[in-house]
Formats: structure tokens, C-alpha cells, sequence
């Protein structure tokens, strides 16, 4: 396993070094935040790669804001985004999502339950056409939990009568 700050301290990766400016003291959050939505939909970077893997925990939980994980989407991207592009959103979610749950089930439960809570049928539509196979059943079966949601997007009831 490689050492977790090796990618902010001297990074050998190419792929990694238009981030790497992220972990400096004259960064601002917005700033970063920006930059995560970039490093999630980065076409040379996936949540199985080690090294990509590290380097975005460094950024949404070791940055000098603290930990980011839920504000990035709650406060951050969803708000100032969702209603001007909510298909860019959708997208740059989904992919967090296939990061946070490689980090733990728990962050990713954490991140259904604000999706529910925004009671918004066409958020959770557009989540449905693009979550991989496995976030999906997940987030249909976590639906259970807020059976509100159930009602307002039909679907969720029937896809949870199938799985």
C-alpha cells in the first residue's frame, strides 16, 4: 500500500499534478471543493486506483478545512448547481458516491439520506439512470428508510419490490 501523502509531497503522477496545488495554505475552499468535482469526473482518475483512491481522501477529509465529505455535496454542490446544471451534478455525484463508498458504506448511507431529504423526484430519477448497479440497489433499498420518497417516486416502489 503506498504512504497516503505521497501524492501531496512530491507526486511522481502526472494525472495527479493538476491537484496538487490543492493542499497549499493560500487555497480556498471553494477552490477545492471546484476541484474535487473535477478530480471525481477526471477521466484518468478512478475510485480503484490506490493512489487516486488516497489523494481524494487527503482532499475531502485531511484538507485544511476539515472534512468535507457531506458539506461538499449538501452545501456545495447540490445548492449552488443542481438547478443550473442538474445533469453535470448528477454526474459529478455519482462518481463521488463510487469514491465515498470506497471509503465506507457509512459516508455513502450519509449521502443517500441528504439525496431523500431534498425530496426532489427528479434528483432521484436522474441518480437512478446513472448509479452504478450496486450504489443503485443500495440507495433503492435505503429508500426504506424514508418511505415519504416512496410515495413521490413511484419507481422506487417498484424497483424495491424487485430487489
Amino acid at each position: 500500500m503506498s504512504n497516503p501523502i505521497h501524492c501531496r509531497a512530491g507526486c511522481a503522477h502526472e494525472r495527479h499534478q493538476k491537484y496538487l496545488h490543492l493542499f497549499k495554505d493560500d487555497v480556498f475552499e471553494t477552490s477545492l471543493l471546484w476541484h474535487t468535482a473535477k478530480y471525481v469526473l477526471d477521466t484518468n482518475i478512478s475510485p480503484n486506483d490506490a493512489d487516486d483512491f488516497e489523494l481524494f481522501q487527503d482532499m475531502i477529509f485531511e484538507s485544511k478545512f476539515g472534512r468535507l465529505h457531506i458539506y461538499f455535496y449538501e452545501q456545495y454542490l447540490f445548492p449552488r448547481y443542481f438547478k443550473l446544471n442538474s445533469d453535470w451534478v448528477t454526474q459529478v455525484f455519482v462518481k463521488y458516491l463510487e469514491f465515498l463508498e470506497k471509503s465506507s458504506p457509512l459516508f455513502t448511507n450519509d449521502a443517500f439520506d441528504v439525496v431523500y431529504k431534498f425530496r426532489d423526484s427528479k434528483l432521484i430519477l436522474m441518480l437512478l439512470d446513472r448509479m452504478s448497479f450496486d450504489i443503485k440497489m443500495r440507495f433503492i433499498k435505503h429508500s426504506e428508510k424514508h418511505p415519504d420518497m416512496i410515495h413521490l417516486v413511484p419507481k422506487l416502489k417498484l424497483y424495491n419490490l424487485f430487489s
